[in-house]
């Protein structure tokens, strides 16, 4: 059993509803004439659109530059991979159309709205397992419908699409906004009984950016584990948050921590390991900026630590420079200490350990990642 796409491939439904069953009227492509209105984007013409990337993914990292966000989703889960996403979109799609010509139709519309930008689950597809829980974000083009704005507007016309089509799935929880990473979300929880017995959680968390509804759908059988993995939404960073205080204090007191290799590499790319490390380091630290820092206290950091093969901290880190302020001395070690463990080292690196020192700069240009 596997983590169903069954409400994503009904969201066309949601926010364009067919005027009949037996003529149903399709909304243009993407490359059509509509145009839409998005709070967080200002008004987006369809005929302008660019469809959005699926981003990338470094260990447990995706970033997603189309829509300028970073998200951190459950370490040791498997990212699903391009070719599976489109054979498992098929999948369901013929499953939920069956012999009806007019819900095909409305399917294949859907295809060309939406992107499936991430899906990781809990176990490597295929696993026998009786149910794989996953998490799956996507982006539909929303910006041919001018009164959807937000995230509450999208969710509530799924909501409806829901209860006008009488299927087997029951809400749990009423569509209620959230604030993630400065922008304002939808949320919505639904409950489905797969077989007796056993049911199906499924949590829709939405908003709307560039004129796309961007949705992180999260599906298992255990409600323990869903708000675990709704919790990950807490790592969500947007570099264009509409909390314009949030964004501008990001500017002023976060700087990129530089750092050196200090262990010979014995010929071994570090630099994917490295930005791994650095890009973790650098989300823990950003949830513990002091407030000194944040009322504009400047000061450099500079930090020692050694990894050990496994990924764990073997020594440090120490402070080899002190800004002179113990709290943003501080942040910066207890940024190091929360990112550990990290990924094991390199297979093909064979020495015990590598060290690395980090710069951490508070209200400081970059340039004096040098001095």
């Amino acid at each position: 059993m596997r983590a169903r796409f069954f409400l994503m491939v009904l969201l066309v439904a949601a926010v364009y509803p067919p005027r009949s069953r037996s003529s149903p009227k399709m909304p243009q492509d993407r490359t059509g004439d509509a145009q839409g209105t998005n709070a967080a984007a200002g008004s987006v013409s369809s005929a302008a659109k660019l469809k959005p990337d699926s981003g990338s993914i470094v260990e447990n990292l995706y970033t997603n530059d189309f829509f300028g966000f970073t998200f951190e989703f459950p370490k040791g889960w498997s990212d699903q991979g391009q070719a599976a996403r489109n054979y498992l979109t098929e999948m369901d799609e013929a499953t939920i159309s069956g012999a009806d010509p007019t819900i095909k139709a409305m399917l294949e519309v859907a295809a060309k709205r939406k992107t499936i930008l991430l899906s990781v689950f809990e176990h490597p597809v295929g696993s026998p397992v009786q149910f794989n829980s996953g998490i799956v974000v996507i982006a539909e083009d929303a910006s041919f419908v001018p009164g959807m704005k937000n995230g509450s507007d999208y969710i509530l016309r799924m909501n409806a699409a829901i209860k006008a089509s009488q299927a087997d799935w029951k809400i749990l929880r009423e569509p209620t906004d959230i604030t993630f990473g400065g922008i304002i979300f939808s949320r919505m929880d639904l409950q489905h009984e797969d077989s007796p017995g056993i049911a199906i959680y499924q949590s829709f968390v939405s908003t709307i950016l560039k004129g796309d509804a961007l949705a992180f759908v999260f599906t298992s059988t255990k409600l323990a584990l869903l708000e675990t993995m709704i919790d990950t939404l807490n790592t969500l960073r947007f570099r264009d948050a509409n909390d314009s205080a949030a964004s501008a204090q990001s500017m002023t007191f976060q700087s990129s921590p530089g750092v050196m290799l200090l262990t010979p590499t014995q010929g071994v790319d570090f630099t994917a390991y490295v930005g791994g490390a650095t890009m973790a380091i650098k989300r823990k630290w950003s949830f513990i900026i002091p407030d000194a820092a944040k009322q504009g206290v400047k000061g450099k950091v500079i930090l020692e630590f050694e990894i050990e093969q496994d990924g764990t901290i073997l020594n440090g880190p120490d402070v080899k420079l002190s800004s002179g302020t113990s709290l943003l001395d501080e942040a910066a070690l207890e940024a190091v200490r929360l990112s550990a463990p990290f990924a094991p080292l390199p297979n093909e690196f064979k020495g015990p350990s590598i060290r690395l020192r980090m710069i951490f700069l508070y209200n400081l240009p970059l340039d004096f990642l040098q001095k």
